[in-house]
């Protein structure tokens, strides 16, 4: 900085002093002491000046403490931390403690002591400096040690008194940095410009003035006041860091990295550049040059502020680097004890396995900061991990205590509620938390949660976590959370983009690959799926949810020996796993090794009786064992936990058949299709159930519906793999019970039956005497029309088939089935304005009819109007939103209009409603052969032929995998 002003002030006075007096005899102006010769540059904000004069009185007083302690702050100012200490050291030594009563050296010890860290000291000695004198520096002096303890106000306080006494461009200069501090960038803005009006060359001001713009958002005028700081002292670290803020912010990333490294080449002592380009790399993801930075600043000598210590040890955590962190966090501690880098370095010791010590650190909190809320909370969950109930709630009752109306308390108190079952209570304690403060991002993340996984509401779940994400869209745990959620909703391509978010935004790194990879994996993506998995294992390599995670995308392709080897290992690594256990046992159903499975189902419902998805599993196992109570038990106790489990009512409906007790059975399958299992094997099993009853009429309905949703619907899957049970063929099954049927077999209805079990299995002559012999007994059924009419149809007897769907009509205009069946076929014949007349006719009687809906986008996409046919099938979806072939359809037109990523989305949530129809495997396949993806093209043809293992298809099969993969190895 320029000297001039200084020295032109001090020319002046001497040239004063030399004038001979007029008038009466004056007293001559005292000439300055040694200190003020430092002093006074200073103030005015002229460090280079005021270091030259202290050098000249250090030079020529080695012993003159008060310099050396000024002189301490000056290189402060400069950035030159080592010869701080040096001077302050010095200072300190030649004081000894003689100087109790002697302001000047008060001053000169408060100031060495509190750059030596010892702050509670230095406020000491000023406190006696204020009782003594009450100057200017003096308050000055305590509002330097109130900043170091984090006291803001104490500190603005001080300043205006000291500024009361003397206005001062440094004073003024402090007060603003405080304002700035506390958010109030107005009143900075008025001392920085009165500051400026004193010293108009003050390159800290001007800086500073740069950050308090950037705050208020103006980053060009920010950027200019930044420019002049450097054009006064192009030393000055400091401005280089605030522009360089603002031209990363602008994606001027090359210009934003050289203004970082120029402050680290001027000034590579000072801890500030090295954790600003810290931050810098962070933001850009470049994990070892973050690390080696922030690492350099803990290094820096200068670097005391707790809040910037836990700030490292925060990144350090997010690096799972867990002593790093602890280290930095114990210095944040040590610096000004207080809880907060207590329940840091509680939660990093945690998450190294060390509870124990973690509760030691929690009850040093507590004991810190008895009426603070925040370790009790703490303390209070940390011991419900550890198993102390009592403790625990004891610990969480204090915390209310401390702040009944609190919403942070009601919504710590509320996630206690939910982890020891009382859902109904943590509800009230989250809803309260939102009443109090409706901007409360955990309360909606929080309730969110509780919402999906225990009060099963998922689109209460998901919407009250993406209010959280609109409070606070910077929290990457929120991100991740949020794409959980619609992972489970089959929103799949939301689910990707959150977690992507999450991803950008530093969020935990192995978890999100983790979720990803599931994603990717619903998506038929299979390479992106092993990709993040394997990346996942690179970062952990012992971390047993990535293995359950390999496994359960192995399952999705119906891959179950590797399943089972990559469940083996999460099992190695945590025997007690949960997921991994339920995985493996559905591995070992997939292997047909039932008793494997049931032993799997059976540990986990041991460690988790809560666990709806074991019971299910040994549920399915021991039904496939023809173990039909027992299966019927463990359903049971499926349905306990879950009331609305459509798949336990389907397993336990598919064991009562077997029993049998068809009334039991034909409620579970009723159960299971309005809980969402809206499936043609739900009701091709409801209608065997009704022959069973011989409840013929109410057996042919069900398999007339079952057929509306897959023609080629033959048997009651399994549930562990795509390969069902010879045992739970259609015609196989109604053949089984035809003695049962006999004597009615003269009743028309039961001809009926009989007639559809042959239809079931491709006999359709046989079938067709069997419609026949119905409509001979009563000519009024329009059923038997219906069940001729699709032999007819299936044979390309299209003439016939459609002369019996229009006596169908006839004989019962009101049956929607009866016409979309005909609309159906008009179709196939291309009559597309009489196929949407019948469907129109439906939609007339039922506006919200969803195969209504489904077959006009079949008319329209056969058209070639894929828009309008989109359109249909978004409908379709909308009222039935569990309809597989609904989302089958909106993949085909989205598939025709080249949204290729869209038609993905929505074949995959058809896979997901029903993953044993080939047809949306291939469709699937469809789109990654578009994209030239031809290895997940293959492996989607793989999947088809598993699910459909007709002989017939085996070749045409092979075929298309072969082809697939020889053009993935060409490119």
């Amino acid at each position: 900085m320029s000297p001039q002003p200084a020295r032109m002030l001090l020319l002046l006075s001497a040239l004063l002093l030399a004038l001979p007096s007029r008038g009466a005899a004056q007293n001559p102006a005292p000439a300055p002491t040694p200190y003020e010769q430092i002093l006074t540059p200073y103030l005015h904000g002229d460090f280079r000046e005021a270091l030259r004069a202290a050098n000249n009185v250090v030079d020529s007083d080695a012993q003159n403490a008060s310099a050396l302690a000024l002189r301490a702050r000056i290189w402060y100012v400069l950035g030159d931390y080592s010869r701080v200490v040096q001077d302050c050291k010095l200072a300190l030594s030649l004081l000894g403690r003689s100087s109790d009563s002697d302001p000047d050296a008060l001053l000169a010890r408060g100031s060495a002591l509190l750059f030596k860290g010892e702050v509670d000291e230095a406020l000491a000695a000023f406190n006696t400096l204020l009782r003594t004198t009450r100057s200017p520096e003096a308050f000055a002096a305590r509002a330097r040690a109130w900043r170091f303890k984090g006291e803001l106000a104490q500190e603005l306080a001080d300043l205006d008194e000291a500024i009361k006494l003397s206005r001062q461009s440094l004073y003024l200069h402090k007060r603003a940095l405080a304002y700035h501090d506390l958010g109030r960038y107005d009143p900075a803005l008025a001392d920085l410009t009165e500051a400026l009006k004193i010293n108009k060359n003050s390159a800290i001001s001007f800086a500073l003035l740069g950050t308090v713009l950037a705050r208020k958002g103006d980053l060009e005028r920010a950027s200019k006041a930044y420019s002049k700081a450097l054009s006064l002292d192009p030393e000055y670290t400091y401005p280089y860091l605030g522009r360089a803020a603002i031209r990363m912010h602008k994606g001027e990333t090359e210009a934003g990295m050289k203004d970082l490294a120029d402050a680290i080449r001027i000034n590579g002592s000072d801890f500030a550049p090295w954790l600003n380009r810290a931050d810098a790399y962070w933001q850009l993801g470049r994990k070892e040059e973050a690390l080696s930075d922030y690492r350099k600043a803990l290094d820096a000598p200068g670097l005391r502020a707790p809040s910037l210590l836990i700030a490292i040890g925060d990144r350090l955590s997010a690096y799972q680097l867990w002593d790093e962190a602890i280290a930095a966090y114990a210095r944040a501690a040590k610096a000004k004890p207080s809880a907060i880098p207590l329940l840091r370095i509680a939660a990093a010791k945690e998450a190294l396995d060390k509870p124990k010590q973690a509760l030691s650190e929690l009850d040093e909190a507590v004991a810190l900061e008895p009426a603070s809320t925040a370790p009790w909370i703490a303390r209070g969950m940390l011991k419900l991990n550890l198993g102390q109930y009592d403790d625990a709630q004891a610990d969480m009752s204090q915390a209310v205590k401390l702040a009944p109306n609190s919403p942070g308390v009601r919504v710590a108190r509320g996630k206690f509620y939910a982890r020891t079952g009382k859902p109904q209570l943590a509800l009230a304690d989250f809803n309260s938390a939102l009443e109090g403060d409706p901007n409360l991002a955990d309360a909606y993340n929080s309730r969110g949660a509780l919402y999906a996984n225990t009060l099963g509401d998922l689109d209460k779940g998901i919407n009250d976590i993406i209010a959280a994400v609109v409070l606070r869209p910077e929290d990457p745990n929120y991100q991740l959370n949020l794409g959980m959620m619609q992972l489970r909703a089959r929103q799949y391509d939301k689910a990707l983009a959150a977690l992507n978010t999450a991803q950008i935004l530093k969020g935990p790194r192995v978890r999100i690959l983790q979720a990803r990879a599931r994603v990717y994996a619903r998506l038929g993506d299979h390479s992106s799926a092993l990709r993040d998995v394997n990346s996942a294992l690179e970062k952990e390599p012992r971390n047993p949810d990535t293995y359950e995670a390999l496994g359960g995308i192995r399952m999705l392709a119906h891959e179950y020996e590797q399943a089972v080897r990559d469940l083996n290992q999460a099992l190695r690594i945590y025997d007690d796993h949960l997921p991994a256990l339920i995985q493996r046992g559905g591995a070992y159903g997939g292997l047909g090794e039932f008793k494997a499975a049931i032993a799997d189902f059976k540990r986990a419902s041991d460690l988790a009786p809560r666990a709806k998805e074991a019971w299910l599993g040994s549920c399915t196992a021991r039904r496939l064992r023809k173990d039909y109570a027992q299966a019927v038990t463990d359903c049971t106790h499926a349905l306990d936990v879950d009331p609305n489990y459509a798949p336990a009512y389907l397993q336990r409906g598919l064991a009562f058949l077997r029993l049998p007790e068809p009334y039991r059975a034909i409620s579970d399958l009723n159960n299971a299709y309005q809980f969402g299992m809206h499936r043609a094997e739900v009701l091709l099993a409801r209608s065997y159930g009704h022959a069973l009853a011989k409840q013929y009429q109410e057996s042919h309905r069900a398999y007339i519906a079952a057929l509306a949703i897959d023609p080629n619907v033959r048997n009651f899957q399994s549930a562990f793999s795509p390969l069902p049970d010879a045992s739970d063929d259609y015609y196989t099954a109604l053949t089984d019970i035809e003695a049962l049927m006999a004597p009615g077999l003269n009743e028309p209805y039961a001809l009926i039956v009989r007639a559809d079990a042959l239809h079931n299995a491709g006999r359709y002559d046989k079938a067709i005497v069997e419609y026949t012999r119905a409509m001979e007994a009563d000519g009024s059924l329009y059923e038997a029309y219906v069940g001729r009419a699709n032999c007819l149809f299936a044979q390309d007897s299209y003439d016939a088939a459609q002369q019996d769907y229009l006596r169908a009509a006839e004989l019962a205009p009101a049956d929607s089935d009866t016409r979309l069946r005909l609309a159906t076929l008009l179709t196939i014949r291309r009559n597309y304005r009489s196929a949407i007349a019948e469907v129109m006719k439906v939609l007339r009687s039922d506006p919200s009819n969803p195969e209504a809906y489904l077959r006009a986008g079949n008319i329209r996409y056969f058209q070639g109007d894929y828009a309008k046919a989109l359109d249909n099938y978004r409908l379709a979806v909308r009222y039935d939103p569990d309809s597989a072939s609904a989302h089958n359809g909106v993949g085909m037109g989205y598939f025709a209009l080249r949204q290729y990523p869209e038609a993905l989305d929505a074949y995959s949530r058809a896979i997901s409603l029903n993953p044993f129809v080939d047809r949306y495997y291939r469709n699937r396949a469809s789109v990654y052969t578009n994209l030239r993806r031809f290895s997940d093209a293959a492996a989607e043809f793989k999947s088809a032929s598993l699910v459909n293992s007709d002989p017939a298809l085996a070749e045409e099969y092979q075929k298309l995998i072969k082809e697939s993969e020889l053009q993935a190895e060409s490119n």
